[in-house]
């Protein structure tokens, strides 16, 4: 429902009510448009003369995807050749544009603390406010000065949005700030089906290969770039910058700060933060950017706002890809999107921009100069300070620019009119420092007390018969001038009191620092005008006191005067302190140069130096690059200060006459190559014990003696063998000769020495006989299993006829190999496996008729098979029959039906598969088993046409029925569909849509909605409303029932009379609805 409402706006307002009039009914069309950061609009028509109290300013409210209704405010109306009025509206947080911040600074806030900031910052009052902090974010400083209210939340270079990055959501009068708008919903927009145009357009705008990463406070990596993995695939590199504020490295690692890490924690960070703009932004690659023209079927759509991630699928252009929604155009009639923009790479519309980028580098530095802008500002608030490197552009007379210098040094110069009548900018300070202000105030201090010594020298050369008069002027001139020293002396303490003051505040990062600084210039303007008010009340004094004297005083008068004034001037200190070739030029005879005096930069030239005059005592500090000719002798050079990092030693320059003896030790050596000791020996007490291994040693043949042998030292294990011959004394013990150590070789066994007796019982086995003459066996007989299997040839063997029997033969031993023939007739048991029967080996002449059975034996002609069929039968009852029809199914006599391919009648060539019941048979099911163990099929979907399964006759589900959004039609192709109903401030619920969506009935949990041309309306509060409609109508009744006056008539004489109907005739009417 679109909505007129009043021009007036108030916090929190939800525009719930239908306001002045509701729009629909009269209205031509209606769009809604919106850009994450950028515009939002809504567009209306309607018939010229069909609305008549429409006006600019007034508010249309209207439901927009995912944020309910909103305002809208009419800026434009403009009527047409095809007699349509055009309205174009702005959403309500546009007016903010017309709202300003005159001076204001966000000071290292997070985003959503710099909103809330921003609008409270705003000169007039307004119902706008922040929504709540959807997360913390980094801090950062902003400062907004003479901008309106939108130009300080989307400016490019200073406004909210470019300096923290994120998104927006504007609902109505509370403005919201999020890291990122929308999520993955899984939905997807497919050509053919939710979408019918498309425009792809691939966007190089923000491509990036190389990033350069930058983290707070000027933080880069030491290798200064990180590269993509497809920087190859393109012609050159594209190199991007970008910042990320919220990565700090600690300056003092022992006392890390709010958010700070360790350096190199910072920097991997650092890095992990721009391969992720590789990995998961995918910016080294072209961004697609998507027009998407959406068909009015938006089946999956319905949940998808602007910020979501969907998947575009277009066929014609082989794109599948996962892109976002940046913007949309929306039917709040239909509540459709009739468009959707999509980017694949968030930053092809992010509202930080390249520019801000950079810009976001720097702000923290800016706004140190930007806080001490707001305490320097002119003093008649009309004029700009600027805090740059560069010269200004469009300055304007009076305006300050302060001029980074280098080396701490910032040089002051005042945009005025110029000795050549022209408009420029003069500089009257070369620094603001400290050091400056005090050079300043003693070189004022000086001229004052210079002032006061030749005032009280000339007067006291005048007449003796002023000498009253002139001691009296003098005392209160120097107790003016007095006065002023110590008012200067009082001001330099409370300067660099603040100024101390001010650099903790800045080195500690307060945010307060810039109230600091106001007040340190504050401070500054009030002793000044007070010292030139003071100057100024004593001059008159003097003036007029001194116009007093005799006129032969005059002249001598005027000449100091005109002294006095060429080293103050009616501007007082003010203008000795900002005194410049251009505005003020002192005589050199006038001028003293103190040892505070201040000399601007690259005032003394090389000329003014005399040769040699730069002594030692005059260098402070001399860069070593301005070091270009000549060298530094030996002996100025101090013992011990030339760090091993600054030398660069050529090889072999240190000779062994360099090296004072004894100087290399052994910490110095890191390795020696023993190759290089020559001469002398190692004293054994440096050999450490056991480290010589057997390998380092050379053993001269005989230079172990008997005596260096101690008793027992020689084992066993220590004898590799041992001369037998060595042995010449003693004997072995036959307990050490080891069992069967003795080979026969060693003996000498004469012969006839073994005896019978010496030879064990069974001692002698086959292994020792070598041969044996069969004749040598003259008793006993070998027993079979002496005899070794296979050893018994077949030519060995007698067979008589009739001796192998049945039994002899091992069952299975005869193989086909060893049959020769065999007669079938010998076949008279068991059967022929069907494996056994060679395929196509039974030839037709072989089978009888009717010989193919199926089944045990005694079931005949269960299958029959003829050319034309196959049928199976339950004895002689026929179940089924297979023919060029289909399969068909018998019960009893009765025929069920007929599964099979089928054409449509009259149409024989539409084809298709048919499951045909016959008029005998009763119903067609769809079932499935629901485990392995049930004895029962359960029933999804049934035709019943008889009625015998249901009981009544029909279509029957067994099972929820899903439409997936498909709609239903009626016989004249008219649909609905049965969908998810979206209710504003409701929820989600089931409901039947009308084709174009815009009537729909919804399900509630507990109410029936009807929804109307876009709008909702409960039946029970509709029924409520009616049934309240028809008491009060019965009320009415029951009132005219008492009868009213028709007509009154004048009688005369001031009498009337008159006529009634007594009843109307009417019967209240029953307020039952159900």
């Amino acid at each position: 429902m679109i909505t007129l409402h009043d021009s007036s706006l108030q916090q929190g307002t939800t525009f719930t009510t239908s306001g002045r009039m509701v729009l629909d009914p009269h209205l031509a069309s209606a769009q809604v448009s919106e850009e994450i950061n950028g515009a939002f609009t809504l567009t209306l028509a309607w018939p010229l003369g069909a609305l008549g109290m429409v006006a600019e300013g007034d508010i249309v409210a209207t439901p927009v995807p995912g944020i309910g209704r909103q305002g809208f405010r009419i800026t434009t109306l403009e009527a047409t050749s095809d007699q349509l009025i055009t309205a174009t509206c702005t959403h309500i947080t546009s007016d903010l544009a017309s709202n300003v911040i005159v001076d204001r600074a966000a000071v290292n806030r997070t985003a959503s603390e710099a909103l809330a900031y921003l609008l409270s910052s705003l000169s007039a009052p307004h119902p706008f406010t922040a929504g709540p902090a959807t997360s913390m974010g980094y801090r950062t400083t902003a400062r907004w000065v003479r901008k309106t209210g939108l130009e300080a939340l989307v400016d490019d270079e200073v406004g909210l949005l470019s300096r923290w990055g994120g998104e927006i959501i504007r609902d109505n009068t509370r403005i919201t700030w999020v890291s990122a708008r929308g999520r993955d919903r899984g939905a997807s927009v497919w050509e053919g089906k939710n979408l019918t145009g498309l425009t792809v357009t691939r966007d190089t705008t923000s491509l990036a290969t190389r990033i350069l990463p930058v983290g707070f406070d000027g933080l880069t990596l030491p290798e200064v770039f990180v590269d993509s993995p497809r920087i190859t695939d393109y012609p050159h590199p594209y190199i991007r910058v970008m910042s990320f504020e919220q990565i700090k490295a600690a300056k003092d690692p022992a006392n890390p700060g709010e958010g700070e890490l360790p350096r190199d924690e910072a920097l991997a960070a650092l890095r992990d933060a721009a391969r992720a703009l590789f990995d998961v932004e995918h910016v080294d690659q072209p961004a697609l950017v998507i027009e998407a023209e959406m068909a009015p079927d938006q089946v999956g759509l319905e949940q998808v706002l602007i910020g979501d991630r969907v998947t575009v699928h277009a066929d014609t252009y082989g794109l599948q890809a996962s892109a976002r929604i940046t913007g949309y155009t929306f039917n709040p009639l239909t509540g459709t999107y009739e468009s959707l923009t999509l980017a694949t790479h968030p930053s092809v519309v992010a509202a930080r921009t390249l520019t801000g980028q950079i810009k976001a580098l720097t702000a923290h530095a800016a706004t140190r100069a930007e806080d001490t802008a707001m305490a320097l500002i002119s003093a008649n608030g009309s004029n700009t300070v600027y805090y740059q490197a560069d010269e200004p552009a469009g300055a304007r007379l009076g305006d300050t620019w302060f001029q980074d210098v280098g080396d701490g040094a910032v040089a002051i110069w005042v945009y005025q009119t110029t000795t050549t009548g022209e408009p420029g900018w003069v500089q009257v300070a070369g620094d603001i420092t400290a050091a400056a202000i005090s050079a300043e105030l003693a070189h004022t201090r000086t001229e004052i007390a210079q002032i006061s010594t030749d005032l009280g020298g000339r007067i006291t050369q005048m007449n003796s018969e002023f000498d009253a008069e002139v001691a009296s002027v003098r005392t209160d001139m120097q107790a003016g001038f007095d006065q002023a020293v110590q008012q200067a002396q009082a001001l330099e303490e409370d300067i660099n009191s603040a100024i101390s003051q001010v650099r903790a505040d800045f080195q500690a990062g307060d945010a307060a620092n810039g109230q600091a600084v106001h007040d340190l210039s504050a401070r500054v303007d009030d002793a000044i005008a007070k010292a030139r008010a003071d100057f100024g009340d004593k001059d008159k004094e003097l003036t007029d006191r001194i116009n007093q004297m005799d006129t032969d005083f005059d002249a001598a008068y005027q000449a100091l005067e005109g002294e006095v004034d060429g080293k103050v001037g009616a501007g007082g200190v003010i203008a000795a302190i900002n005194a410049s070739p251009e505005v003020e030029l002192i005589a050199g005879k006038r001028l003293h140069v103190t040892g505070q005096a201040l000399i601007d930069t690259a005032v003394i030239k090389t000329s003014m130096i005399a040769d040699a005059a730069i002594t030692n005592a005059k260098i402070g500090a001399v860069d070593a690059a301005k070091i270009t000719t000549g060298y530094l002798d030996a002996a100025r050079i101090k013992a011990a200060s030339i760090s091993s990092d600054k030398l660069v030693i050529a090889a072999g320059f240190i000779t062994t006459a360099m090296i004072e003896d004894a100087a290399i030790t052994s910490a110095k050596i890191a390795s020696l190559d023993a190759a290089k000791i020559t001469t002398g020996y190692l004293d054994a007490a440096r050999i450490k014990a056991a480290s010589i291994s057997s390998d380092k040693l050379s053993i001269a043949a005989g230079f172990i003696t008997t005596a260096m042998i101690a008793d027992a030292a020689i084992t066993s294990a220590k004898i590799a063998s041992l001369d037998a011959a060595k042995i010449t004394s003693g004997y072995i013990s036959a307990a050490r000769i080891a069992a069967s150590s003795i080979t026969s070789d060693k003996l000498s066994i004469a012969a006839g020495f073994i005896t019978t007796a010496m030879i064990a019982d069974a001692a002698i086995t086959s292994a020792k006989v070598a041969s044996l003459d069969a004749g040598k066996i003259t008793t006993g007989t070998l027993s079979a299993a002496r005899i070794g299997a296979g050893s018994i040839t077949s030519d060995k063997l007698t067979i008589a006829a009739g001796f192998i029997k049945t039994a002899m033969i091992a069952d299975a031993a005869i193989t086909s190999a060893k049959i020769g023939s065999l007669d079938a007739g010998k076949i008279t048991t068991g059967t022929l496996s069907a494996a056994r029967i060679g395929s196509r080996s039974i030839t037709a002449d072989k089978l009888a008729s009717n010989a193919i059975q199926v089944g045990l034996a005694g079931w005949s002609n269960t299958i029959r098979i003829t050319p034309y069929s196959i049928s199976w039968y339950d004895g002689s009852t026929l179940e089924g029959q297979i023919t060029s029809q289909g399969m068909a199914f018998w019960y009893g006599t009765r025929k069920i039906g007929r599964i099979g391919e089928q054409y449509k009648k009259d149409y024989p060539d539409v084809r298709g598969i048919t499951n045909a019941l016959e008029h005998t048979g009763d119903f067609v099911d769809w079932a499935y088993k629901a485990s392995s163990t049930a004895t029962v099929f359960t029933t999804m979907l049934t035709l019943d046409p008889k009625g015998k399964f249901w009981g009544q006759s029909g279509i029957h589900l067994g099972s929820s029925l899903r439409t997936h959004g498909w709609a239903f039609y009626t016989a004249g192709n008219r649909s609905i569909t049965l969908q998810d109903v979206t209710l504003n401030g409701l929820g989600t619920f089931p409901g039947w849509s009308s084709s174009n969506n815009l009537a729909k009935i919804a399900f509630h949990t507990y109410d029936v909605m009807v929804v109307t041309n876009g709008s909702y309306y409960n039946m029970t509060r509709l029924f409520d409303r009616v049934k309240d409609l028809m008491s009060r109508v019965n009320a009415l009744i029951s009132l005219l029932n008492q009868g009213w006056i028709k007509t009154i008539r004048d009688a005369g004489g001031g009498r009337v009379t008159w006529e009634y109907y007594s009843n109307t005739g009417w019967q209240t009417m029953s307020t039952s609805l159900t």
